[in-house]
């Protein structure tokens, strides 16, 4: 479970989420950096995954398909027809697509990527989306998007991003601190305890 938002500001996207992992009845915070919810890939892409650990786990550990195309780029078109593919296979090949009567199939999980200045979304159908500012998937992140977009000039982004999730963990236990941000220009986690 749990939300993650990607920003775009001044040349570089910011991630933010949550840590709070629940299996069964169990509930604890993943605050050990590589079960984090978003990964930085050797190239400097960030991959952002909620919804499902086991597919995050899986996505993550084969974090090679995450290219750059051959500009050194981190494009539309790419990531359609180089990444989605790569992906789709590798959900197959493990039995996390799931299939239902006259739909197209979906992944039970949510997909951001960042790199440099460029935010994309890899929607549970597979469609590929690009957003100019801003984006938040997983659970309550209709609420995560309102909190960021009621920008507190007194806070700086990061900042923002932490209180929209704060705000988001007053709601639902799927949503917990301590919370996390990295950005594509300093590839560097910063944990915010409450």
């Amino acid at each position: 479970m749990g939300v993650l938002i990607g920003y775009v500001d001044k040349g570089k996207v910011i991630m933010a989420t949550d840590t709070r992992t629940i299996i069964d009845d169990r509930k604890y915070n993943e605050t050990c950096e590589c079960n984090y919810k978003v990964q930085k890939c050797d190239n400097g892409i960030l991959v952002g995954i909620v919804d499902n650990r086991n597919l995050r786990q899986l996505v993550l550990s084969n974090r090679e398909i995450f290219t750059l195309n051959k500009n050194g780029k981190l494009m539309k078109e790419h990531i359609v027809t180089e990444i989605v593919p790569k992906l789709y296979s590798l959900l197959e090949e493990n039995d996390l697509i799931c299939y239902y009567d006259d739909k197209p199939p979906i992944m039970k999980a949510s997909i951001l990527l960042a790199y440099k200045d460029s935010l994309f979304e890899i929607c549970c159908n597979f469609e590929v989306f690009r957003y100019k500012k801003h984006q938040a998937v997983g659970y309550y992140s209709d609420m995560a998007l309102a909190k960021v977009i009621d920008v507190d000039t007194n806070r700086n982004i990061d900042e923002q991003l932490v209180w929209a999730l704060k705000n988001c963990s007053e709601f639902t236990e799927y949503v917990a601190s301590p919370f996390i941000t990295i950005d594509t220009e300093s590839l560097k986690y910063k944990v915010w305890e409450e």
